[in-house]
């Protein structure tokens, strides 16, 4: 995503159980793709993530 412009922020959810209980992340990796609304989509398991980040595009 790094490579793509993509804006993200790695969360280590042992060190964050509020944030994880909130959005009900329970395995790695887990995606948390937040709009300009502030709606979160989450994108769970490795292979849905690999195939989901193409689609990624950058909000200005």
């Amino acid at each position: 995503m790094q490579n793509a412009g993509v804006p993200f922020e790695k969360i280590f959810a042992e060190e964050n159980p509020e944030l994880a209980r909130r959005y009900s992340i329970m395995q790695a990796p887990t995606l948390l793709k937040v709009g300009a609304d502030g709606k979160a989509d989450v994108v769970r398991g490795a292979a849905a993530v690999f195939r989901e980040i193409p689609s990624l595009k950058v909000l200005a």
